[in-house]
């Protein structure tokens, strides 16, 4: 004898839609696929309540096609590997918003947002080469800030002093010479230091900056 769901009433079917994720070992995954798929075969479902088979086998369609991974959408992620095809990579790429429009709906405004500044609805993904993520508190979600290399200026420099020698002078007698070119030059240090931005990057491990995206 072949067993078959009973159908239910539509009333108690209803109640708040949800994203619903499954996490479960590759191993058993095909197990669970299949179990969902006799879901969605009106031949697996015999009608007791006054739901059809019909209106069973589209609710369950739906509830598959919500489904996702463990991950939410405008989730960022760090791989050594290949990214996931359920995500995009961070390297400043530009993608259609009608194409993904639940990372539309989650990515803050100046990321994605429809207006005369962008009337076909792209969504800027920034470059996360060479970056990293921190916590969020006196800064905007998603905005830049710092830099991976840096030059000094005089303010932030430790205050210091130099050793110099200066030319020797009569204390009684200053004779000036005829031709301005005579005059001794003033004493000054002699210079030290190249100037270039020094490293402003931790201890780091690269990887691959993707975000979730479906």
């Amino acid at each position: 004898m072949r067993l078959r769901f009973l159908t239910p009433n539509i009333a108690s079917l209803t109640g708040v839609s949800v994203r619903r994720f499954f996490c479960v070992d590759s191993g058993l995954a095909h197990f669970l696929t299949g179990a969902l798929d006799e879901l969605t075969s009106e031949l697996n479902w015999e009608s007791v309540g006054d739901a059809s088979p019909k209106q069973m086998v589209e609710i369950f369609e739906e509830v598959i096609a919500s489904m996702g991974n463990c991950e939410n959408i405008g989730q960022v992620m760090a791989t050594f590997g290949n990214i996931p095809s359920n995500c995009l990579a961070l390297n400043g790429q530009e993608v259609s918003g009608s194409d993904y429009p639940l990372l539309a709906a989650a990515v803050p405004d100046f990321v994605y947002g429809v207006d005369a500044t962008n009337p076909d609805g792209i969504i800027a993904l920034p470059d996360m080469t060479d970056a990293y993520l921190v916590g969020s508190s006196s800064m905007d979600v998603g905005l830049f800030t710092g830099a991976n290399t840096h030059v000094l200026s005089v303010e932030e420099m430790p205050p210091h002093t130099h050793d110099y020698v200066s030319a020797a002078t009569s204390l009684t007698t200053i004779v000036v010479p005829d031709e301005p070119s005579a005059v001794p030059a003033p004493a000054i240090s002699s210079p030290s230091g190249g100037g270039l931005a020094h490293n402003n990057m931790p201890y780091s491990i690269g990887v691959i900056w993707a975000i979730v995206a479906k």
